[in-house]
């Protein structure tokens, strides 16, 4: 094999190689939940009355139609009973476990606006929601600190008993546990983004137990 041949065969398989590299670090979404999120999006884009875009993450100037979606995340929840069985040496992976539910960011202009959900559906993959917009933009906030660019690959968790949504950088340690978002809307931090921002998981346990306590008694 000559010299050009051996170029030209070098850069086909780097062509070929590298975007199936890039892929694998990310969690991906089967094809059935994808295409529920694509069949979902315009409808639902099309149902947000005029006078309320700002409300889901738009301004009156975007044009809905050029909304794509960003990685999606696979939700994963702690349970009120895996957090009662906690000891200091568990991971996080441990502790979480995987819900049925997909959110997919929904991107314009790379921002992060608005986030559909996919849910399970009587055996089906549909979209069930449009919203969290507050959720979306912390999202976005932890997607460029923790980029798959640089080899991370954040995951989204609901503490539903506690009404907080976390983030675990798996990447980094087995240890980490920041809050996001409370689930009612209000933002924790605007700052739970950077490398010295992440909480230790064992801080983070210990304030919810109390929170997931009360809320069950109720």
């Amino acid at each position: 094999m000559n010299t050009q041949k051996q170029i030209t065969w070098i850069l086909l398989c780097m062509f070929v190689l590298l975007p199936v590299a890039s892929e694998s670090m990310a969690e991906s979404a089967p094809p059935d939940v994808i295409q529920a999120a694509e069949d979902g999006l315009q409808p639902f884009m099309k149902r947000i009355p005029w006078g309320e875009r700002e409300r889901f993450g738009f301004t009156k100037a975007d044009d809905p139609e050029q909304a794509y979606f960003g990685s999606p995340y696979r939700l994963h929840t702690i349970t009120p009973a895996a957090l009662s069985k906690y000891q200091s040496e568990d991971t996080v992976e441990s502790l979480i476990s995987e819900t049925h539910m997909w959110y997919f960011p929904v991107m314009l202009e790379d921002e992060c606006r608005v986030i559909l959900i996919v849910d399970q559906m009587d055996g089906q993959w549909k979209a069930v929601s449009l919203g969290r917009a507050k959720l979306a933009r912390q999202l976005g906030k932890v997607r460029k600190a923790w980029s798959r660019k640089r080899g991370y690959d954040p995951r989204l968790i609901a503490v539903f008993q506690a009404g907080e949504y976390l983030f675990t950088v798996p990447e980094k340690d087995s240890y980490n546990l920041t809050s996001l978002i409370r689930i009612g809307g209000k933002k924790r931090s605007d700052q739970a983004t950077a490398d010295s921002d992440l909480d230790e998981l064992s801080r983070t346990i210990e304030r919810l137990k109390p929170l997931v306590e009360r809320n069950m008694e109720r």
